[in-house]
């Protein structure tokens, strides 16, 4: 009676010390993979930096080549980026960069509506030691980290010396600009600049569209009525040349129409043969991609340069093609 007694009790505490230590080292597991997850997470969220992208314009393929980008180059440096478009209301854009700055942004890049008008709610992003990047559309009167776009004076030259080409070196222009942002501002400085070497070339009218097609076309028959014997139209960006081709095809008339940008009825416009005889073409997506990749190299403390330039190409009807196949690959990326 007493040995089995002895043998129960050893039993008893053996049974005992086995759920005890299973139940510690399940314990144990649970809790390391629950620290585990936990670092890992911590660690991730705390890598991936946030940065805002405010559009002030309609979102046209040029834009969209642009938003596609910086997309691309958020995600290839693992970062997260979120952008919202203004469609060309000053208000909305400055409630947008609001609601961007309060969700915790690390960096704000903007495309302005207007480069003046914003200058104040940039100044309130930068007192908040958000730093400012500036795409394709330059702010005038307060300084950002860097400004990544066209060089606009530039594309305003190249635009000069094809149309002249166009017209013969010499007849009557009509200029429709866009005086409120600073890429088509600087276009139309280095379209006239350009301009000075062809003195039978001369500015007979000079109309603002307001980057809106429907308002360029509008000017663009206000010009014609007073203006008849027009021999070329520049202007400034791909709204303001498609409202110039609408209303010179409208009326009949054949002379040399020059363009800004890559916008996909432009570039087809271009290709059917009409009056929209040449553009400039920008590289969106590679602004888009740039500015984050500089934003991003900013924040990790590197030195980063002011003013960077993408190159943009002159396109006519042989090319045409190329800068279709360009913009519709880098929209496929994934």
């Amino acid at each position: 009676m007493k040995k089995n007694s002895k043998f129960f009790l050893i039993c008893l505490i053996a049974a005992i010390f086995s759920i005890f230590a299973v139940g510690c080292s399940a314990k144990e597991s649970q809790s390391t993979s629950s620290s585990s997850n936990s670092s890992s997470s911590k660690s991730s969220n705390d890598k991936q930096i946030t940065i805002g992208f405010s559009v002030g314009m309609n979102m046209v393929k040029h834009w969209n080549l642009e938003v596609k980008g910086a997309e691309m180059a958020a995600k290839d440096n693992g970062a997260k980026l979120i952008w919202k478009s203004a469609d060309l209301n000053q208000q909305s854009q400055v409630a947008d960069i609001e609601n961007m700055t309060q969700s915790g942004v690390k960096a704000l890049i903007v495309a302005p509506v207007d480069s003046q008008g914003i200058v104040p709610t940039v100044n309130e992003v930068k007192g908040k030691n958000i730093p400012v990047f500036t795409s394709d559309i330059g702010v005038s009167g307060t300084d950002v980290q860097a400004h990544v776009s066209s060089d606009n004076v530039k594309i305003g030259e190249m635009a000069a010396d094809e149309l002249a080409k166009l017209m013969g070196e010499k007849g009557d222009i009509g200029v429709i600009t866009w005086t409120t942002v600073s890429a088509t501002k600087d276009r139309e400085k280095g379209f006239l600049d350009g301009l000075k070497k062809y003195p039978n070339i001369h500015v007979v009218a000079s109309q603002d569209s307001g980057g809106d097609r429907n308002q360029a076309l509008s000017v663009t028959e206000n010009m014609i009525q007073k203006h008849p014997k027009l021999d070329g139209i520049f202007g400034v960006n791909a709204s303001a040349a498609m409202g110039a081709y609408g209303a010179t095809t409208a009326a009949n008339m054949k002379l040399p129409i020059m363009g800004v940008d890559s916008d996909e009825d432009l570039l087809k416009a271009i290709k059917s043969g009409g009056n929209l005889k040449a553009t400039i073409a920008q590289n969106p997506y590679e602004m888009g991609y740039t500015v984050v990749k500089t934003a991003l190299a900013a924040l990790k403390g590197e030195k980063v340069e002011p003013k960077i330039a993408i190159p943009a190409e002159l396109v006519t009807k042989e090319n045409v093609d190329k800068i279709l196949e360009r913009d519709n690959g880098f929209l496929a990326k994934k």
